[in-house]
């Protein structure tokens, strides 16, 4: 019923301005078709737990923002303005590609499904491992914290405590923070070496690769997300520096395709920057 949720609530849209726009003799019937469209719209809310979803986000700031722009678009081709109308509803169409989760997600899991799920699982061990920044950053008052990319973190400090390497590197701004929270998972800080000067991915290769040569380490295994490690398997071998990578922060679980997932949400925007992201950062080589 999702599906038809959908249709219901942009015809609700289109009909707005129609209602407002039509000749007066005409506008009683735009109007019963309206309020009969709004009430079949109450009714599915009211029975269907996925037209309520629908609904829900279509409600929401990104999704009103998205019906005004579709309204809008109606409007002007209504008065005959098609070139504002054409223009409106390119602006419709991007914003609803921008905003879909389905999208985002599927973007993201053809980065992810580059790298192996298997690697925590084995046996392997390192000379070191580097965790790339972005697993930490700090409260309102200065207290160090898990990010939204935390998992990094735990992941870098798991391989430490099953014995497969003697050492993690932690890079970035809040890389002093990410120490202190190994220490509070009781990771001495011997264990660990500080590094925040990198700002950017490729920085934290170059950085990488200068610490191999002069520590002599050889198996170097580098935690990041996993749709972010393509783009740092790229670099490092761009850079000469072989690296294994390890996985953390998995995304890309593609949800099913119903009609919410046309509706536009800051979620699908999230997941689309965040590949689109990764594949402009392997243009322009950071």
């Amino acid at each position: 019923m999702s599906w038809l949720a959908l249709l219901a609530i942009l015809l609700v849209m289109a009909g707005i301005p129609a209602v407002i726009l039509a000749p007066r003799h005409h506008r009683w019937r735009w109007g019963a078709g309206l309020i009969v469209l709004a009430l079949m719209l109450v009714l599915m809310v009211a029975l269907d737990d996925s037209a309520r979803l629908t609904v829900q986000f279509a409600l929401m700031p990104l999704g009103l923002v998205w019906l005004l722009i579709g309204g809008l678009a109606t409007t002007g081709f209504m008065l005959g303005h098609l070139r504002l109308g054409g223009a409106l509803t390119i602006v419709f169409v991007v914003l609803t590609l921008g905003g879909n989760q389905w999208l985002g997600a599927v973007l993201i899991t053809a980065l992810e499904r580059r790298i192996d799920p298997e690697v925590l699982a084995s046996a392997e061990r390192y000379d070191v491992v580097c965790v790339l920044g972005g697993g930490s950053n700090r409260r309102f008052d200065g207290a160090p914290q898990m990010g939204a990319t935390g998992d990094r973190l735990r992941v870098g400090a798991m391989v430490l405590r099953q014995g497969r390497t003697p050492l993690l590197v932690t890079t970035g701004v809040f890389a002093a923070d990410t120490k202190l929270i190994w220490e509070q998972f009781g990771i001495p800080g011997t264990q660990v070496l500080v590094e925040p000067a990198p700002e950017n991915t490729s920085q934290e290769i170059a950085l990488i690769k200068r610490l191999a040569a002069e520590r002599g380490w050889r198996r170097i295994g580098v935690v990041s997300s996993a749709w972010h490690l393509p783009r740092v398997a790229r670099l490092a071998a761009g850079q000469g520096l072989g690296v294994l990578p390890i996985a953390s922060d998995w995304l890309g679980a593609i949800p099913p395709w119903n009609g919410e997932m046309v509706v536009p949400k800051s979620e699908g925007a999230r997941l689309l920057e965040l590949a689109l992201k990764e594949h402009l950062g392997s243009l322009i080589g950071r």
